[in-house]
Order: C-alpha cells, then sequence, then structure tokens
C-alpha cells in the first residue's frame, strides 16, 4: 500500500451510503485478487453485489479456477495458447446477454434468460446500443466476479446516522440480478503466467460479469457493479503498454464499448436528469435532420418518419425510454397483472404513433430555438455571466419542450385509449355472437 492509503473510513462510508439512500447512483468495479475493496467492500448493497475480499471467495489469480476470458489468436503445438497481450488486440470477449420479454414499457425477466421462441426481446438498457445488443467487452486475465443471484445476502443491514437500515428494502419488490455473463477458460486452451514461458489450463465455467439493482421503485439509488475494471482501462481498449503490433479496440468494438459507458452512466442518473438527458437528444435529433416539412400535417408519415430517423439516431431501450418511463409501470400496469393475459396492441405501432405525436410538437417548436451562444475558454471568459444566461436560457427551453412532448404524448395515448376501448367493445360483441353461434350449433 502507498502511504496515505487505506480503506474507506466510517464517515466517509457513511456520507456515500447517505448519498444512495437519497436516490444517488453508484459504479463499482474492480479486478483479481482485493483490488478495489478498498473503495467498495463496505458500501451498503455494492458490498453485497460482487466479490471483494478474500472472505467472499475473490477468485484466484493464478491457478486454474481464475477467471480469463482472453480470446487466444495463436497456437502451440496445434492448441489454441493466450498471450497476455491478447487482452489488447482488437478481439473481445463475448457476453452472454439476460433477455427481457417485450411488451415494452416493461422489462420481463424470462426464466433461464431465455425470451420464448418468436418472441422479441431487449438487453438490460446499459447494454442496449443504437446497433443493437452490446455482447463484447474486452477480454483480461484474471478478472474479478459479481455475485450471482443464487448466493445473494438481502437481508442485511447498515448504519446511517445511527439509525439501523434494511440494506435491501422491500426486495421481493426490487432486487440486484446479473445482467450479463462470460466465459472462462477453455479445455483445450493453454493460457500464459505472468512467468516467462509459463502457461497454465483454466477450468472452463460461465460466470456473471455485470450485475445492477434498480432502487428507484424502494426509494434508493441505482447500482450498477462490473466484474472488472479492465473492461475499462487503456491497455485493453487502445493497446496502451502492449508489445508492438497490438491496437486495442477499433471500429464498432470501440464504439460499442463507448455506448455501455454512456448508457451506464444515463441509468445511474435520476429519474429527472435521464428526463432532461432524453429530451435534449430527442430534440437535437428533429433539429438537425432534414424532410420533417414534407411529412407535416400528414400523421401517417410523420409516424414513418419518427421511427425510421429516431431509429438510426438511438437505441432501442432510449426509444422505449422516451415513451414509457416511467408512466407505464408507475400508472397504468399494476404490480399483480401478468404481461401474458393482457390483449394489447402490437408495440410497434403505439411506438410509432407517440414518437409521431412528440416530433410534431417539437418540430412545430423549432423555428422559435435559440441557438447557443458557444464561446471558447468559458474559465478565462470575461463575460462568463452571459455564457451562463445564454446556457440557461437553451435549458429552459429544453424544459418547455420537454413539457410540450409530454403533452403531445398524453394527447396521443388518450387517442390510443379510444381506439382500444372501440376495439374492445367490438371483440367483446364479436365473442358474445361466436357463444351464440356455438349455443345454436350444440
Amino acid at each position: 500500500p502507498m502511504p496515505g492509503t487505506g480503506p474507506l473510513t466510517d464517515p466517509e462510508v457513511e456520507r456515500i451510503a447517505e448519498w444512495m439512500d437519497r436516490g444517488g447512483g453508484v459504479f463499482a468495479t474492480g479486478d483479481h485478487a482485493e483490488l478495489g475493496s478498498w473503495l467498495c467492500s463496505a458500501l451498503p448493497r455494492v458490498r453485497r453485489m460482487r466479490k471483494w475480499t478474500d472472505a467472499d471467495g475473490v477468485p484466484p489469480t493464478t491457478t486454474s479456477g481464475r477467471i480469463d476470458t482472453t480470446v487466444p489468436q495463436h497456437t502451440v503445438n496445434g492448441h489454441p495458447f493466450a498471450e497476455f497481450d491478447d487482452q489488447s488486440d482488437n478481439v473481445p470477449k463475448r457476453l452472454r446477454l439476460r433477455r427481457f420479454a417485450l411488451w415494452d414499457g416493461l422489462r420481463i425477466s424470462v426464466a433461464e434468460s431465455f425470451a420464448p421462441v418468436g418472441m422479441r426481446w431487449a438487453p438490460h438498457p446499459i447494454l442496449c446500443g443504437p446497433g443493437g445488443p452490446i455482447d463484447i467487452l474486452p477480454d483480461h486475465m484474471h478478472e474479478g466476479v459479481v455475485t450471482s443471484s443464487s448466493e445473494l445476502v438481502l437481508d442485511g443491514s447498515y448504519v446511517v446516522g445511527g439509525a439501523t437500515r434494511e440494506e435491501f428494502p422491500h426486495s421481493a419488490k426490487s432486487r440486484p440480478e446479473e445482467i450479463a455473463w462470460a466465459r472462462s477458460g477453455g479445455t483445450t486452451t493453454t493460457y500464459e503466467q505472468h512467468a516467462p514461458g509459463a502457461s497454465i489450463t483454466v477450468r472452463l465455467q460461465e460466470v456473471p460479469t455485470i450485475a445492477v439493482y434498480d432502487g428507484e421503485p424502494v426509494g434508493v439509488g441505482r447500482i450498477v457493479v462490473d466484474g472488472t475494471w479492465h473492461n475499462w482501462l487503456d491497455i485493453n481498449l487502445l493497446g496502451v503498454g502492449a508489445s508492438t503490433g497490438h491496437t486495442g479496440l477499433l471500429g464498432s468494438n470501440l464504439e460499442r464499448v463507448g455506448h455501455y459507458y454512456r448508457n451506464i452512466a444515463q441509468w445511474l442518473a435520476t429519474a429527472s436528469s435521464r428526463e432532461a438527458i432524453r429530451n435534449g437528444l430527442f430534440v437535437h435529433i428533429i433539429a438537425n435532420t432534414g424532410g420533417w416539412a414534407e411529412s407535416i400535417g400528414n400523421s401517417h408519415l410523420m409516424r414513418e418518419m419518427a421511427r425510421d430517423v429516431l431509429g438510426r439516431w438511438s437505441s432501442e431501450c432510449t426509444r422505449r425510454g422516451w415513451i414509457f418511463e416511467p408512466w407505464w409501470w408507475t400508472i397504468a400496469l399494476q404490480p399483480s397483472e401478468k404481461i401474458s393475459a393482457l390483449l394489447l396492441p402490437p408495440e410497434d405501432e403505439l411506438q410509432e404513433r407517440l414518437l409521431g405525436a412528440m416530433a410534431t410538437a417539437v418540430y412545430r417548436h423549432i423555428p422559435d430555438l435559440e441557438p447557443e451562444n458557444h464561446r471558447g475558454d468559458e474559465e478565462d471568459d470575461p463575460d462568463r455571466g452571459e455564457v451562463d444566461a445564454d446556457r440557461e436560457r437553451v435549458l429552459e427551453q429544453h424544459r418547455r419542450l420537454g413539457t410540450t412532448m409530454a403533452a403531445a404524448r398524453t394527447e396521443e395515448l388518450r387517442a390510443v385509449v379510444a381506439d382500444l376501448r372501440r376495439s374492445l367493445e367490438a371483440t367483446h360483441s364479436f365473442v358474445k355472437r361466436l357463444e351464440s353461434s356455438l349455443d345454436a350449433a350444440d
């Protein structure tokens, strides 16, 4: 340990716990052995969601049970061989993702993490990118591991301000879950050890590598834990420090990992911050793409264009967030209801209608937008007060447009509800006629 360093003190832990209990989000990670434990192993909830210490049973680093996700790129005596520097190439590890069956606005966890055949699914929002599911991350020779659901301790407690608090309040309503698994080792692969010329066979196993906790339904902050900080380091991402010729991730691989980072930041934000982020992105997309003028006034064309344009700029999960967070699960669906028992309109149709209405409302206000007054070095700007005023005007514009979007969504949703009610009435009449015909046949 370096002089002056050590685990978080009790007052520091309590300060962070207060932040979490007020709804603040936390991202936590480490690496092999006890790396990361000083910062994370005492934090409520975080301490349970990942193995941080020897007492937790952290994976070994030099024996066959270590978590080695390095994808081999060489052969020795005809068998795959993974070198230490292979973590710095453009061949990342593959992830198996938890699949959440859709009807949108809900994420329904399916048994064995597989959606039924033919049912659309989405990953967790932090693993949802504009190009599809984010199912790769950098590989590494000895990673940490998150705690599996079967091992979670949910009945713990902690003390803040002299008061004892339940660690996972109402755990039946909200509890941590693994959302991605990685494969470690291989039966025919040998792996390089740190000692020159030494190698080892690593046991083949699948381990949970990312876990999340959505504390919002029970009044506390969200949490994301990652199995290894090598998913975030330059030696893996850019090849910094590796031997010559190792480039790190390139192209779409690097871009997908970047979306993983951004998604985590957004998912951990407060509900109001997430709404502001999404609204800002929505306005930016509408204001910076052409073709809207030709479609304005024609609701069908606006719906199709909204689906097409927003689909090219944002992920499926972001588009669902514009529509379904938070009204769907806080207002429309009762916790006891089962989605399979409901007759619902096609999700694509509903999404297209609401996005089209929101896009129409925003587009009509674009001529009223004031451009932001961009400046160079704001720290040395003598007119900093004017810059702040410009920024506040832009933020106020976005707040007004957010209100406009919400109103347009609500108005269109009322129309959807009216259409759905007419459809249900017609369906009820049809079922009664069908029953009558069956009775007559008897």
